[in-house]
């Protein structure tokens, strides 16, 4: 198996600020207008956007390498697992549901080689323990944007523990990037 640092430099990784290394992929050459989109939508946006994305242990970064911070996105956003090991996927449903989805290709393990975080979702994620570095492709549709992207404020932060006291370790860990 191919190491961390392979990938990071043949798909030209990047460290982010919710944590882990990004890649763009594709993205359609097709444009979706404003004015067809959901109101959350602010702009126009491609058909769809594909991109890369790593969680890993002891690689250099200025956030933190094996976990990626809470977030929502406008669009859902489907991941597919490539290499590596596995890692937790955590979404925190606006019905109130919580879920755990380990991303790996260990089926016999309960673990899914594909799923998805539905739009205006909380979710984060972190390398299982016993994982050095997971490798993901993860597809939008429509196409991201920044904009698209949401982090949660402090006040968001203590109504999610509010509301998911059994996962408030979870999303301590994964709150680094909330904003004051």
């Amino acid at each position: 198996m191919k190491s961390a640092e392979y990938w990071l430099d043949h798909l030209k990784l990047e460290a982010i600020e919710l944590g882990g290394f990004f890649g763009e992929g594709e993205a359609s050459n097709e444009i979706i207008p404003q004015q067809a989109l959901p109101d959350r939508f602010h702009s126009d946006r491609r058909f769809y956007s594909n991109n890369y994305y790593m969680l890993a242990r002891d690689l250099a970064s200025p956030t933190p390498s094996s976990r990626l911070a809470l977030h929502q996105l406008n669009q859902d956003e489907q991941w597919f697992f490539l290499q590596g090991a596995a890692l937790k996927l955590y979404l925190f449903l606006s019905n109130g549901e919580f879920k755990e989805i380990t991303v790996g290709d260990k089926l016999e393990l309960d673990q899914v080689l594909l799923c998805s975080a539905p739009h205006n979702t909380w979710f984060g994620a972190e390398l299982k323990d016993d994982s050095d570095f997971a490798l993901c492709a993860c597809s939008l549709a429509p196409g991201w944007a920044p904009e698209d992207s949401i982090t949660p404020t402090e006040s968001d932060i203590q109504q999610l523990i509010s509301d998911y006291p059994e996962q408030a370790d979870i999303i301590k860990r994964l709150a680094f990037s909330a904003k004051s």
